[in-house]
């Protein structure tokens, strides 16, 4: 039970703060000019190029000497990718900066523009992030192997795999966690289907 709320917990909290972080974030390449943004943006692209096994024992070091180690944040701030950046960004082609200048000659300030105006417009994309994030974070078993080494802070999937041991399995119990294993982000996709689709096919158009 308490792998299952680690998991629920760390999946919530990886999907609200990779939206937040990845709009911003997004919105500041797309629609603000600021010195070395292309190259900013270009490091970016190329962080996407390493594979996450190669970061694994810089990201550990930094986790232990932040003292996040056995902590959900370590769990959750390592769902934050430049790939959900570059995800928004391509989304945010498609706002019309007239509406942005519109918001600015009213005297609009700032984060009304972005909450009021822009965040509206990136729901398609919005709901694709958290699909991404929900599956990313719900199935992750690596990282929480390596940076969880108590077992009250085990997640589901770590959880699942300490059921087999050298010299008995519970077949029964294993199946079962599997099951709730699949069912969640089977359930989430169902109900947002429509909109992760679209949110597929309309961020490839206006990337």
């Amino acid at each position: 039970m308490q792998a299952f709320v680690n998991s629920v917990v760390v999946v919530v909290a990886s999907c609200v703060l990779n939206v937040i972080i990845s709009c911003m974030a997004a919105y500041g390449f797309e629609k603000k000019l600021f010195p070395g943004r292309n190259f900013i943006f270009q490091i970016y692209m190329v962080s996407l190029m390493i594979p996450g096994q190669v970061t694994m024992i810089p990201l550990f070091v930094i986790m232990r000497n932040l003292g996040l180690l056995n902590t959900r944040t370590a769990l959750v701030i390592t769902m934050i990718g430049a790939f959900s950046v570059f995800l928004v960004k391509q989304f945010m082609n498609g706002v019309p900066d007239e509406l942005i200048e519109s918001a600015q000659v009213d005297g609009c300030p700032e984060y009304r523009i972005f909450i009021q105006i822009v965040m509206p417009l990136l729901k398609p994309v919005v709901v694709t992030l958290i699909v991404f994030t929900f599956i990313s974070a719900w199935n992750d078993f690596l990282w929480p192997l390596i940076a969880a080494t108590e077992t009250e802070k085990y997640t589901l999937t770590v959880a699942l795999s300490v059921l087999k041991t050298q010299y008995s399995v519970n077949y029964g119990l294993i199946m079962a966690g599997s099951l709730i294993t699949f069912i969640f982000p089977f359930i989430l996709y169902i109900f947002l289907q429509k909109q992760f689709v679209q949110g597929i096919a309309l961020g490839g158009v206006k990337g």
